[in-house]
């Protein structure tokens, strides 16, 4: 029996010497030949592991690194023989991917082959890391051996081709469906999608930052993307819900489960972090920015906190612009700029028209009624939505102020169409733009209306308090004096009440702890909110043994000694409005 390394080489050569109709042919048999050998090197590890269970094998160490050696010299061969097919597939589909209409069939062809190579991948690349780890317990030769293979694999993380297949999703989960909402469902998955692939970049490239420097700002963007994450898997959940008739379900719940890896991972580091912080302890004086290789941690207007790189202009010095971009297509997610000090907001560039077209008043007047006859039906999902599951507050005002943004939009069209047809507003149009401005104006105070009653509804955090304070939602009042806390001699406890400024209802509680009956109120130790059932708990818990939700959810009813002085002691000079929380 010829040696399998002859075998390939014979194969190989036979490739090279073919005729360009047998090409394709040699080339499959070639790949079966080594999925073939994997497996049975496979069979041969197994029984060579249990083997040496049973009673320990002399030379196990050895034969075992002979067997690993071969299946990564496999692996090796088969990655040879797939590169370029698939470079040249991803450069090719991607072209056809900015394409923000309906997806012809042939492009629909293209994509399952992209998404396809990506899986074998995907697969292969998670086989030879299982390998590389097995490597390295067997001594020297076995981490030399794992050192050489790995320097030999493709270029591709596997977290980039798990996104990739994500972002494959907008094209492979719709399905013919009713033609009245078939534009709707397609844009509604792109945005569900879109959005997920922004939170998954951002949350792999804020974990490329393993010192412990910046702790307090990684832990608050990590906090934040991990929230987002929960949001966004609700939003598939209404996908179904809302268009049942459009998507493939069995595709949309690989996209889902691809995700929510991505939302475990996040949830996990958060934890770690948040380990790490309480082993470090508080460090002294101010926390200086987040500064991750031309990164920056943004907290956008819509899509939440994102962690984007600095675009640099033609001569290599940054712009005002962020930007976050999938590594394996280089294809740009999003750009964003700096709206107002602090909150940023995503740049759209409009594709330029080839010829640019006279408004029609006409069109413009029947989009315009559209929207307004459909108000009913938007307000309908839209508290669908926001009663199903748990909500990010400012992402359920978002949906109101996104539709606002439609209507004023159709609003400035039939303004444009009649400057351009020289014609005074009839009763039909100044009735019909009344009836848009009305209807913008009601739905940016129901969304702020729904995030405050959501606010109020949800656990507490003081970035919440602090902007029901601002706008005058919350009163806050000291309760009795200072105490000592029953069974513990260095803790004292200053409580005050949250309620809410229009039934005087308390809402929560805010409890600040000192070491001494007569510290200054800014020098709290410790300071959380508690819900109305939390408030006569023992706030005394071991750290170390909680597992990550529960480290979590305490993290997020903490807040920094900042927030506390700007919330419960205020110098006279009202201080400046902190960023919207979400």
């Amino acid at each position: 029996m010829k040696p399998k390394q002859d075998t390939l080489a014979d194969f190989h050569t036979a490739l090279l010497e073919a005729l360009p109709e047998k090409v394709e042919a040699i080339r499959k048999e070639y790949l079966d030949t080594i999925e073939a050998q994997l497996s049975q090197y496979t069979v041969h590890i197994d029984k060579l592991k249990a083997l040496n269970l049973a009673e320990p094998v002399p030379n196990y160490r050895t034969a075992m690194i002979d067997r690993l050696t071969m299946q990564m010299f496999l692996c090796h061969s088969w990655f040879l023989e797939r590169n370029g097919e698939y470079a040249s597939t991803l450069n090719t589909t991607m072209n056809l991917f900015e394409n923000k209409a309906a997806t012809p069939v042939d492009h629909v062809t293209a994509f399952e082959k992209l998404n396809g190579l990506s899986a074998e991948f995907i697969a292969k690349l998670e086989f030879a890391h299982t390998r590389f780890d097995e490597l390295k317990l067997l001594g020297k030769e076995g981490v030399e051996t794992q050192r050489r293979y790995q320097t030999k694999l493709p270029g591709y993380e596997i977290n980039d081709l798990k996104m990739l297949e994500i972002s494959l999703g907008q094209k492979l989960c719709l399905k013919a469906g009713p033609p009245d909402s078939a534009t709707a469902a397609r844009v509604a998955l792109e945005n569900v999608i879109e959005d997920a692939a922004l939170n998954i970049q951002s949350s792999m490239d804020l974990s490329t930052d393993e010192s412990l420097d910046n702790l307090a700002e990684r832990i608050e963007a990590t906090s934040n993307l991990a929230e987002q994450f929960a949001a966004i898997d609700q939003r598939f959940v209404d996908l179904l819900i809302e268009y049942p008739k459009h998507y493939q379900p069995e595709r949309l719940a690989q996209v889902r489960k691809r995700i929510n890896e991505f939302s475990e991972a996040t949830v996990n580091r958060l934890g770690n972090l948040l380990r790490d912080q309480i082993l470090l302890g508080p460090k002294p004086g101010p926390s200086r920015p987040w500064a991750g290789s031309g990164r920056k941690i943004i907290k956008t207007r819509y899509k939440g906190t994102l962690v984007g790189e600095v675009r640099k202009s033609a001569d290599g010095q940054d712009t005002d612009l962020v930007e976050v971009r999938a590594k394996v297509s280089g294809r740009l997610i999003a750009t964003f700029h700096e709206k107002t000090p602090g909150e940023w907001v995503e740049r759209i560039t409009p594709k330029p028209s080839p010829t640019k077209s006279r408004p029609n008043l006409n069109n413009s007047l029947a989009a315009g009624q559209a929207l307004i006859d459909d108000l009913s039906a938007f307000h309908r999902r839209t508290e669908g939505h926001v009663k199903r599951a748990k909500r990010i507050p400012a992402e359920a005002e978002a949906l109101y102020q996104i539709h606002a943004v439609s209507l004023r939009s159709a609003r400035e069209a039939i303004d444009q169409a009649l400057i351009a047809s020289n014609e005074p507003a009839d009763r039909v149009a100044s009735e019909l733009v009344d009836a848009l401005d009305s209807a913008a104006t009601a739905l940016d105070k129901t969304g702020r209306k729904t995030r405050i009653t959501l606010i109020k509804q949800q656990p507490p955090t003081a970035a919440h308090v602090q902007w029901l304070k601002n706008i005058g939602e919350v009163k806050i009042a000291k309760i009795g004096l200072r105490r000592r806390l029953k069974g513990r001699a260095n803790d004292f406890l200053d409580e005050y009440e949250v309620s809410d400024a229009r039934t005087g209802t308390a809402l929560w509680y805010a409890h600040l702890h000192y070491d001494n009956a007569k510290d200054p109120v800014t020098a709290s130790k410790a300071r959380h909110m508690k819900t109305l059932e939390q408030r006569h708990l023992g706030g005394a818990y071991e750290l170390h043994n909680l597992n990550n939700q529960e480290l979590i959810a305490i993290h997020r009813s903490g807040m920094s000694l900042k927030l506390a002085e700007e919330l419960f002691f205020p110098p006279a000079t009202p201080a400046a409005g902190a960023s919207a929380p979400r």
